[in-house]
């Protein structure tokens, strides 16, 4: 399950045959019909009274809403938008009890949703669950009465259990701090609290502590993050630091200084600027300069990707993101990297229409 910082209630979107147990291939359609949706559990039908059309601009609210908080929150990047889950398909499935009135009601709510409840995973009262119960065959979170869908397309509605109760790694899951053993979840026990004290990588030790194991295998040791002037060879540096080529840890430059350089080349800049020719710079506007790369910062404002120029990949620019049913050009790009049709973003059907479980 994609963490809840891209977009709650829902999954990775993905070639079908990439995943597990099934077969398939990614669907495009322009459906922007209004013809009523059927939606309903176990195969049962109920009018809905809402359109195709309805659902689709319903969803692009809900991901462009929590998107923009999450960037105000947490300096979210345009992948909230590029990479999130299909519209409308996860959030209208069999068995979910979402309609679009209640969709664009979280949107509105989105808007000003405390970042401290995000950070902890709570959400309005919008976002319900579905009516499938534990074990039932699910593509989505929102179709399952218990919050959790094991996977993105031939996937079974599981459950986080209590300590001590029966798991099996598939529907029944351990929360966190215990471990799967023997059938039931196993109390792993308190992190270690003080630099030096032995550890294992579960739990661990008390942050901003790591646990670090030598490269033999042995035993672990809980090391505290270092200062800049301190060596970072086998651990992380403090808050404002990073760990330069020479492991060593060094002041996290910033806007407007030259970018610094972390192993394997990785540049270095403070939190909300990017590496551009060196220097560290703020995101780049729509139709601005950009750096086709994910590992030189945000590149470009929450709602814009870094993409050819129109007619010329020769040079890249910021470049806007559009979600299915909205208008788009030459000019723009459609979520899920599919192509504009007639002048709007089309849809990605999913699960796809062919896709094969169980194999």
């Amino acid at each position: 399950m994609r963490r809840l910082f891209g977009i709650v209630v829902g999954v990775a979107l993905g070639v079908a045959g990439a995943t597990p147990g099934c077969t398939g291939t990614k669907t495009v359609t322009g459906r922007h019909e209004g013809a009523t949706v059927d939606g309903g559990a176990n195969g049962e039908t109920r009018e809905t009274g809402e359109t195709f059309a309805d659902q689709v601009r319903a969803c692009s609210a809900y991901v462009r809403a929590q998107c923009a908080r999450k960037a105000e929150c947490f300096g979210e990047t345009g992948a909230c938008l590029t990479d999130g889950d299909p519209c409308p398909y996860f959030l209208f499935q069999p068995g979910s009890t979402r309609t679009v009135e209640s969709t664009l009601r979280c949107a509105a709510q989105f808007k000003t949703w405390s970042c401290d409840d995000f950070t902890n995973n709570r959400y309005p009262d919008c976002v319900s669950v579905g009516t499938l119960k534990k074990g039932e065959a699910c593509s989505v979170r929102a179709q399952c009465a218990t919050d959790y869908c094991t996977n993105d397309v031939c996937g079974a509605c599981g459950e986080v259990v209590e300590p001590g109760a029966a798991c099996d790694r598939y529907t029944s899951f351990c929360p966190s701090g215990t471990t799967c053993t023997a059938g039931h979840c196993v109390d792993l026990g308190p992190p270690a609290s003080a630099e030096g004290d032995a550890c294992t990588m579960e739990p661990g030790c008390v942050a901003p502590l790591e646990c670090v194991t030598p490269g033999d295998g042995g035993p672990g040791h809980c090391v505290g993050p270092r200062g800049p002037g301190q060596p970072c060879d086998g651990t992380g540096c403090a808050t404002g630091a990073y760990c330069g080529k020479d492991e060593t840890c060094h002041a996290v430059p910033g806007l407007g200084e030259p970018c610094g350089i972390e192993p394997f080349d990785y540049p270095a800049c403070a939190d909300g600027t990017r590496c551009l020719d060196l220097v560290c710079s703020r995101p780049g506007e729509i139709g601005e300069p950009c750096e086709p790369r994910d590992d030189t910062g945000p590149q470009c404002v929450p709602t814009a990707t870094c993409k050819c120029a129109p007619g010329d990949c020769s040079r890249y620019v910021c470049t806007e993101i559009r979600l299915p049913g909205e208008s788009c050009s030459i000019s723009t790009y459609c979520a899920n990297d599919v192509p504009c049709t007639d002048g709007f973003c089309p849809t990605v059907e999913w699960p796809p229409p062919n896709v094969t479980c169980g194999l």
